[in-house]
């Protein structure tokens, strides 16, 4: 568990992050969870809780930046064991009580051999049902139950109802993925955690438009912090205002990708049961791609063994 702050720590469950905020040498104060990791890994956080907060002291709640099933995983397990409400944004509850799904996900986003683009092919877009569990943010004025000084902010664009949490005193931002601190379409750039302010996950952004207005809003903040659900955090002392120019920057220059379902086309909810109109799928060139390597592959094989029988 890294340390942000001294009420903020972060838990990487393989390629995404996610956030315990709350006093851990306070045995009165609330804690809360932000996001949960991938299915099956509730005990990966309830053992990460423990050592932080205690056996006997379970959050307060479970907030999640937007539904996706890498940001939900554990949720429904920790929320049943620790009898803790799930607070998302009432955009996001169709795709997370069951009544719709994401929209589909698109590998033809940038380049079709991006690290992102491909290993989406093996990821769900489907929504969930975590109906028992699921409150609606409070307004976005209110106080957030467990989290005392900060607010959420929405950032729709990679999902319909994603938000923000920011803390004013010390410009913390826990981001979701309204943008990345590492460039996820590159090989080496996750592994090696090389950070970066950089888009959201390509594939399973529908809404570029949303998008680029939500990291235009979060530029705004002026955050010193950069805590995203992908990539090593970026800044967190209260005099750096490094951090605070590269969003500034990534915002100015940020651009949809060229390609794609939905590079032209945005993918909305039109209803609060969380109905969306698709454009047109583009043909995925991984096939072809794949095709064209094993027939040339089979064919230096074969020309190998026909110079050796020879």
């Amino acid at each position: 568990m890294q340390e942000l702050a001294s009420d903020v720590a972060r838990l990487s469950v393989l390629f995404v992050n996610t956030y315990f905020v709350g006093d851990p040498q306070d045995a009165n104060a609330p804690w809360v969870l932000i996001d949960a990791g991938l299915p099956g890994s509730a005990t990966a956080l309830r053992l990460a809780a423990e050592r932080r907060f205690g056996v006997n002291r379970p959050p307060t709640a479970i907030y999640l930046t937007h539904g996706h099933y890498d940001h939900r995983g554990a949720a429904g397990d920790l929320a049943e064991l620790w009898q803790a409400p799930i607070y998302a944004s009432h955009a996001e509850m169709p795709f997370l009580t069951g009544l719709a799904d994401y929209a589909p996900r698109d590998p033809t986003a940038g380049s079709a051999l991006g690290f992102m683009s491909l290993l989406s092919r093996a990821f769900p877009d489907s929504g969930a049902n975590l109906r028992p569990h699921m409150i609606p943010l409070p307004p976005a004025e209110d106080a957030l139950p467990g989290m005392p000084g900060w607010r959420w902010v929405a950032t729709p664009g990679h999902s319909p109802g994603q938000v923000a949490f920011f803390r004013e005193s010390d410009r913390a931002l826990i981001a979701g993925d309204a943008f990345a601190t590492t460039d996820l379409q590159s090989w080496t750039a996750l592994p090696l955690g090389v950070r970066a302010v950089s888009s959201p996950p390509l594939p399973f952004t529908p809404d570029w438009e949303s998008a680029l207005t939500s990291v235009e809003t979060l530029a705004q903040l002026r955050p010193r912090l950069l805590a995203c659900g992908h990539g090593l955090p970026m800044g967190g002392w209260a005099t750096d205002d490094d951090v605070t120019s590269q969003l500034r920057d990534f915002a100015a220059r940020f651009q949809p990708p060229a390609q794609g379902r939905y590079a032209h086309a945005p993918a909305r909810p039109i209803d609060d049961a969380g109905t969306i109109p698709l454009p047109p799928a583009p043909a995925d060139p991984l096939p072809a791609i794949v095709g064209a390597a094993a027939l040339g592959v089979f064919a230096a094989s074969w020309l190998a063994r026909r110079q050796r029988d020879e």
